[in-house]
């Protein structure tokens, strides 16, 4: 394992390049013929405003860190104090260790990083994920996580991931994302935890001049700045997909069906928290749960003992 919070490795395919952190456990850089399709970062650093970064075993934020689960209360540590929450797990905040990936034809297309979590307070089970991260010349960079519970006890779980979409290099107020919004789900503005039932997706995405298409919503990013979110439906196929165009051509995010829920935010530097060297970025996170899922039990999974899940995303550059 590389303490180096900087620590990447390069993948090459056809037009893309793509470089993996082990910190956070996901894409640093993605380029497609030399443009980016995420927001990039100095190398020495660790992610920024968590770029990138797998989201496990829970996505989001978790109310004063505290749950039940199977009869017994869990505390966990408060990792955002200023809204007093345990928020995106642990892997974002952990290096994942480099390893072989198997059967891998194509070495410099394909790795595989993985990552053991032991008892954590609040957290008595442990687990192992591993992620494998794949460059195709036709469909981009591909993620396959899998997430193992070692306990002897079924364990909750929620994963998600933590893109900042770039479209072919364009800046942020340059471009139009589409997101496959079915739902709102209103949250408290000071903590942006649930304060109630999913709803329309108007009084949010309406208020910003956004429209309705027959695949969920299209918003210009001029100026737009959210942190909500939104209850979303996958494609006829299964697969959940959200774009963001811009002048010169756009880049598709897509998740598989068990991710029935996106967090989209924006970072501006007018309200204090600007994504650096880029100023406003969007983050279109896929989750498999909402905020607080520990608690409300909405979409949370479970994990026998042994079991393993995985779950599927990617991001490729589009016309």
């Amino acid at each position: 394992m590389n303490d180096d919070p900087g620590a990447r490795t390069m993948l090459c395919a056809g037009d893309y390049q793509a470089w993996i952190g082990e910190v956070g456990g996901g894409p640093r850089s993605l380029r497609h013929r030399g443009r980016p399709l995420l927001a990039e970062y100095p190398e020495a650093t660790p992610p920024p405003l968590d770029a990138g970064i797998l989201l496990a075993p829970w996505p989001n934020r978790t109310r004063d860190g505290e749950y039940s689960f199977a009869g017994r209360a869990h505390r966990l540590v408060v990792t955002e104090p200023p809204r007093h929450t345990a928020i995106h797990g642990f892997t974002g905040r952990m290096a994942w260790s480099p390893a072989a990936p198997e059967g891998a034809a194509h070495p410099e297309r394909t790795i595989r990083r993985r990552l053991r979590i032991p008892e954590q307070p609040g957290w008595p089970w442990p687990l192992e994920l591993t992620a494998d991260w794949t460059l195709d010349a036709d469909t981009g960079l591909t993620g396959e996580l899998t997430v193992a519970n070692l306990a002897g006890q079924e364990c909750p779980l929620g994963v998600g991931w933590h893109p900042y979409l770039v479209a072919c290099g364009a800046e942020l107020d340059e471009t139009v994302l589409e997101a496959p919004v079915t739902t709102a789900l209103p949250l408290d503005p000071r903590r942006n935890l649930p304060i109630g039932d999913p709803g329309p997706a108007d009084p949010v995405l309406g208020e910003v001049g956004g429209r309705r298409t027959g695949a969920g919503w299209s918003v210009p990013m001029d100026g737009t700045w959210l942190d909500h979110c939104f209850g979303a439906a996958a494609d006829p196929d299964g697969v959940l997909r959200a774009r963001l165009r811009g002048p010169e051509g756009a880049v598709e995010l897509r998740a598989g069906g068990e991710f029935g829920w996106l967090q989209i935010y924006t970072a501006d530097p007018a309200r204090g928290e600007g994504f650096p060297g880029l100023g406003r970025a969007v983050a279109v996170e896929p989750m498999t749960c909402p905020p607080d899922a520990l608690n409300s039990g909405t979409d949370l999974l479970t994990l026998a003992p042994g079991e393993r899940r995985r779950f599927e995303v990617g991001i490729r550059a589009i016309d």
